[in-house]
Order: structure tokens, then sequence, then C-alpha cells
């Protein structure tokens, strides 16, 4: 079993940092309803299992990475395709769309990684 990498480190910031945003943001964009909540639960669980992924620094920290990356993944996924679903101001849709996007992709690189240095 292996520590993250600093790479996966700075990907788990990255997330955590877009959580927050994405928590804030219907509050400056004016969402409501299912815009509002959606924006809120998807950002303040990611926020929360990126701030799970910063701080586990134990020896077999790659094996507990992969669960909540994955569950990022999907969260990250909801807010891309829920940006323009939900219906909600082009500013709300452009900053979820696009922080769901990159959610996706660094915590899929994080839990790619978790799973090759599990290997190790």
């Amino acid at each position: 079993m292996a520590r993250p990498t600093t790479a996966m480190k700075s990907a788990s910031w990255t997330n955590l940092v877009l959580g927050a945003i994405v928590f804030a943001t219907p509050f400056f964009t004016g969402a409501t309803g299912a815009a509002l909540w959606s924006a809120v639960i998807a950002g303040g669980l990611i926020a929360l299992l990126a701030a799970f992924d910063v701080y586990e620094e134990s020896a077999d920290a790659a094996e507990r990475v992969r669960g909540p990356s994955m569950v990022n993944v999907v969260a990250g996924a909801w807010l891309l395709v829920g940006a323009f679903v939900l219906g909600a101001s082009m500013a709300y849709a452009w900053v979820t769309g696009l922080a769901g996007a990159i959610v996706v992709a660094t915590s899929w690189y994080n839990a790619s990684k978790a799973g090759d240095l599990r290997t190790v």
C-alpha cells in the first residue's frame, strides 16, 4: 500500500475548492428550487469528500481515497448534466458545468491512481 502522491493531493485540493465554489454559487447567481439544492448538496458532498482525501495520510490511503473519489466522479457528472437540465441562469450553468467537468477529471485521476498505487 502507498500514500497518495503530490498530484493526487493537488487534485483533491482542487476538488475541495471547486466544491466550496459550487456550494456558494446559487447564493450569488440567485438560483432557486432544484438548482439551489443541487449545488448545495453536490458542492457540499464534493468538498467534504475532497477534504477527506486531502487529509488522508495513512499507509493504506490509496485504498481509502478510491471510494470517495468515485463518489465525486458521480457528483461531478451530476453537476455537469444538471447545469443544463435544471434551467437556472447562464452564470449558474457555466460555474457548475465547468466545475463538474473538472471534478470528474480530477476525481477519476485520483481513483485510477489509487488503483495503481494499490498494486505497488
